[in-house]
């Protein structure tokens, strides 16, 4: 996990450890897209939109959030949200990349989650918090 001993969720509130986790997550995911590590770039984008969710929920509702897809239709309608992001298709193209590599247009969807985290409020931040010649973050992220 990308936020490995870059943080201690225990000892953090949890809404700001789910905003912390998904900019950690956002910033690790474009490692790995540079890297073209696609299947672990998916599967981290995946648990970067899931954590700025439950940063949002908390904030708007602060029970215990639903499964995923459930989370991102309920934030949507909340919020009213306008980015053109089908989480549902992501859901499934991450749940797809567990079994084998997939053959997607990152850079496409970098763009589309990109719009879907500013949106929520989670960028812009400094994209450095995982520096690439970092030991721990090449070994964390196996690159």
């Amino acid at each position: 996990m990308p936020h490995f001993f870059l943080m201690d969720e225990e000892q953090m509130d949890p809404r700001d450890a789910a905003l912390q986790r998904s900019r950690l997550h956002i910033s690790a995911a474009r490692i790995l897209i540079d890297h073209h590590k696609t299947q672990h770039a998916i599967g981290t984008l995946h648990d970067a939109i899931e954590s700025a969710l439950l940063w949002v929920w908390y904030e708007i509702d602060g029970g215990e959030a639903p499964e995923p897809v459930e989370l991102y239709q309920m934030v949507k309608d909340r919020k009213t949200l306008q980015a053109p992001f089908d989480f549902s298709s992501f859901h499934q193209l991450m749940e797809d990349s567990l079994e084998e590599e997939p053959e997607v247009d990152m850079d496409l969807i970098w763009i589309e989650v990109t719009e879907l985290f500013e949106e929520l409020g989670v960028v812009p931040f400094e994209l450095d918090i995982h520096p690439e010649d970092d030991e721990k973050t090449r070994e964390i992220l196996g690159i």
